[in-house]
């Protein structure tokens, strides 16, 4: 398994650990960029990758997953069909 299908798996392995909410919600559980810091540390690139991969699987050609993870309606079952279209795309 490529570092980056590692790292997506341990981001959505963490947020079903955790529980999910979009970044800045009043509310338990952790964000997609918090869980991919968290599963990344502080290795840029490992983060930045995940990240454009995930904005890929979401059709954010910019990786705008904040923008994706907030639209109104959005569920944990949402975010963890989103990382498994990530993992399959990653290399």
């Amino acid at each position: 398994m490529s570092t980056t299908k590692s790292n997506l798996q341990q981001t959505l392995d963490l947020i079903r650990a955790t529980g999910w909410a979009p970044a800045g919600a009043p509310r338990r559980g952790t964000s997609i960029r918090e869980a991919v810091r968290n599963v990344t540390g502080a290795d840029h690139r490992r983060y930045t990758t995940a990240v454009r991969v995930i904005g890929q699987a979401a059709g954010q050609s910019l990786g705008l997953i904040s923008a994706w993870e907030t639209q109104p309606g959005r569920t944990q079952a949402d975010v963890e069909q989103l990382l498994g279209r990530a993992i399959k795309l990653a290399h």
